[in-house]
């Protein structure tokens, strides 16, 4: 303020030392952004001593710029962690920050060589002189700083999340700040503090989901910032390791594990009954579990095998399940999904002694079907069906899922109406649309798998989904809502997750 307040006296023009006097003035009562104040500082300090050439040399008037110095190193430690460090960059670079002091400094010192004034040539050479001190020295210090981060393993299954803390090292003094990414969207880094300073240890958090075809090792970008904002450092690492195990394995190696300890024997079969073994007709024998009844124990098998065995009885009106799986997929990871929802679909219903009937289909035909089958063979049924599931290229779909319950009332609303006249036409539309799902549900093969399984039960069965709906949306989307309409009790195992992949790819 001193030597601005020199330069409106020594000038004979004091129009802009005036109005820096007045911005600078102004600061006091109403504070300036951190990027405002940097701008005001550096006109200040090539523009404020340029009519000091009156007292001192032109060689000399630089040395006016020194005390403006410490101010600006001062704005430049605030403004450091505002700025955004730049994501997925490796190798060193200057930032946005020193680019625009620089460019700033060289223009001045342009237009001093155009006008031939030897004042502004000589404030911004010193202006620059010290900017290249200041990043020289950060780079010296960044150079000298090794990253160590904590390298961390663990298994996961395919599609789930996973969520961890490893620790990032610093073994100098130096301050600086430090910033995380990765390319990877299925992988979300964050460190807990950005400012590193002194030696410590620094918590970083990772969230990530793997997928079938997923990368095991992520690549994490690590990009640090001197303290003052002027140099970038990136480097990139691996410091998690994932083990990704596939859904349909993480099934199957349960359904053995239920087969094993159901001690699969001649005469033992969980065969299907209710679930408190109260059922009229008899079913089975199996080992004796705490909880069953002393009626139900067979004493002539027990005297046989020598230790308690128990007869099992079924409910000839329980109910039933027909798993409904659509084999067609557009991806490994999606294959995994399917075989993953075959095997523990089948599991879940032996675990209730519910029987099982599988109706397997493709785009074209009936892949597979069965009678319903008692608990265990259906569990090992569905460990050999998963070989069926096919990966194959569908052709990509425009439109959503038609809802065939609407479209219904739709029609019936237009026909009951008093104006009806009116909307003929509409009601027209309505029926070619619901004519062409028909036909097109009754032609498809979910149509014909359904049929078999229902042919062989004499209880209305529940109907488990296993499809991606593909090929298959609008067949489904018109069988399924005809037997909602006949009482049956429809599962559709789609997850929310693939429903969002469908509307992307539509």
């Amino acid at each position: 303020m001193i030597i601005l307040s020199g330069s409106v006296i020594l000038s004979s023009g004091p129009l802009i030392p005036i109005v820096l006097f007045l911005l600078h003035g102004f600061s006091l009562y109403r504070a300036y952004s951190v990027e405002q104040d940097i701008i005001l500082i550096l006109v200040t300090t090539l523009i404020g001593p340029l009519v000091w050439d009156q007292v001192l040399t032109e060689f000399f008037v630089g040395v006016l710029v020194l005390p403006s110095l410490p101010l600006l190193i001062s704005k430049l430690r605030d403004l450091a962690p505002k700025t955004e460090i730049p994501k997925h960059q490796e190798g060193w670079r200057t930032s946005t920050t020193f680019s625009t002091i620089v460019s700033m400094t060289t223009i001045a010192a342009f237009m001093g060589f155009m006008l031939g004034d030897i004042s502004l040539i000589s404030s911004a050479l010193t202006l620059s002189s010290f900017m290249v001190c200041l990043i020289l020295f950060s780079l010296f210090q960044l150079r000298g700083i090794r990253i160590d981060i904590e390298d961390h393993s663990f298994q996961i299954m395919s599609g789930k999340k996973w969520h961890g803390e490893i620790q990032l090292l610093n073994d100098s003094s130096a301050k600086y700040y430090i910033s995380l990414s990765t390319k990877d969207p299925d992988v979300h880094v964050s460190v807990a503090n950005p400012l590193v300073e002194g030696t410590s240890a620094n918590v970083v958090s990772v969230d990530m989901q793997t997928k079938l075809a997923g990368l095991a090792t992520p690549d994490i970008y690590i990009t640090r910032q001197d303290h003052l904002g002027l140099l970038w450092h990136g480097v990139l690492v691996q410091p998690v390791t994932a083990q990704v195990i596939p859904r349909a394995q993480y099934a199957t190696w349960l359904a053995q594990r239920y087969l094993d300890q159901a001690g699969i024997e001649s005469y033992i079969d969980i065969a299907p009954m209710t679930a408190n073994n109260r059922g009229v007709e008899f079913s089975s024998l199996r080992p004796y579990h705490p909880g069953d009844r002393l009626r139900d124990v067979d004493w002539k098998h027990t005297a046989k095998a020598r230790e308690a065995i128990v007869r099992e009885h079924r409910d000839p009106q329980a109910g039933a399940t027909i798993l409904l799986v659509n084999v067609v997929t557009e991806s490994p990871d999606e294959a995994d999904w399917i075989a993953y929802q075959l095997v523990m679909s089948a599991l879940s219903a032996a675990e209730a002694k519910i029987p099982v009937s599988f109706a397997l289909y493709n785009e074209i035909e009936v892949v597979f079907s069965s009678d319903y089958l008692p608990p265990t063979k259906a569990v090992q049924q569905s460990m050999q069906l998963i070989d069926k599931v096919a990966t194959k290229m569908i052709g990509k779909r425009l439109l959503s899922s038609p809802n065939v319950s609407y479209l219904q009332r739709a029609r019936q609303t237009l026909a009951t109406s008093p104006h009806f006249g009116g909307n003929r036409n509409l009601k027209k539309l309505l029926d070619i649309e619901l004519s062409a799902l028909e036909k097109n549900a009754l032609d498809h093969p979910v149509n014909e798998a359904l049929k078999i399984s229902l042919a062989l039960s004499t209880v209305k069965p529940t109907i488990a989904v296993i499809s991606h709906q593909n090929h298959d949306i609008n067949a489904l989307a018109y069988v399924l809502s005809r037997f909602r309409n006949y009482s049956h009790s429809v599962i559709d195992l789609q997850t929310e997750f693939f429903k969002h992949n469908f509307e992307i790819k539509s």
